[in-house]
């Protein structure tokens, strides 16, 4: 005769949220590709260009992932969010700034 087994991580419900935001925020991140090539397409770009932007979202992750990665098992994970949200809010900003009241902005 088996012993019961243990409990699986789908009976927490804890990861059971922290797994369905993880896939919500992939896709979204999935997503936002598929949306920039729509974008440069519909407003008259090439192939060329739409490649050319994608491009341009990948390449930092992928030349300062492996630093960016280390960074947090060296200074801690506890500053970590808090310098995620100043560097996306700034990039925020600074792209209204760029954008403004341009006609990229859906109306």
């Amino acid at each position: 005769m088996r012993p019961p087994a243990a409990p699986g991580p789908l009976t927490d419900p804890a990861y059971r949220r922290l797994q369905s935001a993880a896939t919500v925020a992939r896709l979204a991140n999935e997503m936002f590709v598929v949306g920039v090539v729509l974008l440069v397409l519909e407003r008259g770009g090439s192939t060329w260009l739409a490649g050319a932007a994608v491009a341009a979202f990948t390449l930092p992750s992928v030349v300062t992932g492996p630093f960016l990665g280390a960074w947090p098992d060296r200074r801690g994970r506890a500053t970590l969010p808090l310098a995620a949200d100043q560097a996306v809010g700034m990039a925020a900003a600074r792209s209204y700034a760029y954008v403004g009241d341009s006609t990229m902005v859906a109306t």
